[in-house]
């Protein structure tokens, strides 16, 4: 079968590789899709993020067909069209845990499915971390296709308003499509400023750094209101050190804190949060279809250009189309 390998940083390779040999526990899934995560990007680029093993398959995102069970397996059956979302999916098949594939509903596509993964994700940052009650207002740093699907969840959970922060103008386009109430250019306006005039000075519920960019941390402290909370969601570079006024925290009992795909237990090892997030798109919710968020779509061949394409910002999302067979 072929499979996109990652030897070295920078040295990503097409290659044939046998066919996984599927063990009493496992499950082989015919992919069919494969959307392209920005932390691939990243791990392609730097390694940054983590690479446990070289080479390595960073697939993670994929939906395809159940083609064959382990003996032990349970709740699992051949054909079975199914959402994947653990690593090893930019292949034509992929050997995988059955407790972390879920059931795509009739009614969606591939590309939708896929596109659960990383909104399962963003579930997680929405309601637990961020804790966006209704209401709320909502500031997310970065309009990339993380930061919009944090804008959808957000108004779809009850926020009152919602202020998307870019330097990109098309970016900021896209997201009062998506649904944003207000969006500020951070090189033409203080987006702190911005914020605070918004909010008659008080500053905003939950703000959601979707970027991993010093700067726009340390620019969410000062737009959060007290007693607010703060979501460090993009990754940053290996020793990354950032200064900012502790006092905030301090007197104004800021909660600063994390969000790490579906968080840490016992989320982690709760997967509801990526059954949710195709339901969510099954039942339509949101002002536009999620794979709106798709602009660039290539063929198993070409994952490097799509994975160059996300790292220079030319691609908001970039899916993988894999065209292998339904059977071995």
């Amino acid at each position: 079968m072929k499979e996109v390998l990652l030897y070295d940083i920078g040295d990503l390779r097409l290659v044939e590789s046998p066919m996984p040999e599927v063990g009493p526990n496992d499950v082989l899934v015919a992919v069919r899709r494969c959307a392209v995560c920005p932390t691939d990007a990243r791990k392609y680029k730097t390694g940054n993020h983590g690479v446990p093993r070289w080479p390595f398959n960073m697939g993670h995102e994929f939906s395809g067909d159940v083609v064959e069970i382990g003996d032990a397996v349970e709740g699992v059956r051949v054909g079975m069209r199914v959402l994947g979302v653990l690593y090893g999916a930019y292949a034509e098949f992929v050997k995988t845990d059955p407790h972390w594939l879920f059931e795509l509903p009739d009614s969606l596509s591939y590309e939708e499915g896929a596109m659960a993964e990383p909104l399962g994700d963003c579930l997680h940052a929405v309601l637990n971390q961020a804790q966006v009650r209704i209401l709320d207002t909502v500031v997310i740093v970065g309009a990339g296709q993380m930061g919009l699907q944090h804008l959808l969840l957000s108004k779809l959970v009850g926020a009152g308003r919602v202020i998307i922060i870019d330097v990109l103008e098309d970016r900021l386009l896209r997201a009062k499509m998506f649904g944003a109430d207000h969006v500020v250019n951070a090189e033409v306006n203080d987006p702190v400023e911005a914020v605070k005039d918004l909010t008659d000075g008080a500053g905003a519920d939950a703000v959601i750094v979707s970027v991993g960019i010093p700067a726009a941390t340390n620019t969410a402290m000062q737009m959060v209101r007290k007693r607010g909370r703060v979501v460090l969601f993009g990754g940053y570079a290996h020793n990354q050190v950032i200064s900012f006024d502790p006092n905030i925290i301090h007197y104004g009992e800021v909660i600063l804190t994390g969000s790490y795909g579906p968080g840490l237990a016992p989320h982690y090892s709760d997967p509801s949060l990526y059954a949710k997030a195709l339901d969510i798109i099954a039942m339509r919710k949101f002002p536009v279809p999620i794979t709106d968020l798709i602009t660039h779509r290539y063929p198993l061949e070409q994952v490097e250009q799509a994975l160059n394409a996300v790292a220079r910002h030319q691609a908001l999302k970039a899916m993988i189309e894999v065209a292998s067979g339904a059977s071995r």
